[in-house]
């Protein structure tokens, strides 16, 4: 990823955005299909933002018409977060809970704790891969190893499955 083109600002003069300022990360530029016209053979472009938050938005990523942007930014306070679930978070952190314990409220604080949760974080997903991967996957090997087993002893004629009456 380019620091250039990472936490874009962009305020919006446009009236059809519901959003007057979009935080996000340049990932396209292209013109709009169709924009051309003798008056303007360049066409009209716009730009696709990975805005992320898809917890917030419903979405990942939208476009901005370049007519449409008053003006831009480059927030230096501005942070991302690649997390496993909802895609990117881009935003400021004001202050960092632990369920209802604030952890953290200044940037420095924030950093380390961030850290070490991240850490924390790591080894339990590490945990949970090792279970879902090892434990669990070995009592799935097991079960599909005597469902085979039933199967097989119930095509056979001669071999009577557990229960079974015979005549």
């Amino acid at each position: 990823m380019a620091w250039g083109t990472f936490g874009l600002k962009i305020s919006c003069n446009s009236p059809c955005l519901t959003a007057k300022k979009v935080l996000g990360e340049v990932v396209d530029t292209e013109m709009i299909p169709d924009s051309e016209s003798s008056g303007n053979s360049h066409g009209n472009w716009r730009i696709q933002l990975k805005v992320g938050n898809r917890d917030l938005y419903g979405l990942d990523f939208r476009w901005v018409d370049k007519a449409d942007i008053a003006a831009t930014d480059y927030p230096s306070d501005v942070v991302a977060f690649e997390r496993r679930e909802w895609g990117n978070f881009y935003g400021w952190v004001k202050d960092l809970f632990e369920g209802d314990r604030l952890l953290a409220t200044d940037a420095q604080g924030e950093v380390k704790v961030l850290r070490d949760l991240l850490e924390k974080t790591n080894d339990l997903q590490k945990h949970i891969d090792h279970l879902e991967r090892d434990e669990i996957g070995s009592i799935n090997y097991r079960i599909e190893q005597a469902r085979l087993n039933l199967h097989v002893r119930s095509n056979s004629r001669d071999v009577p499955i557990v229960g079974e009456r015979q005549h």
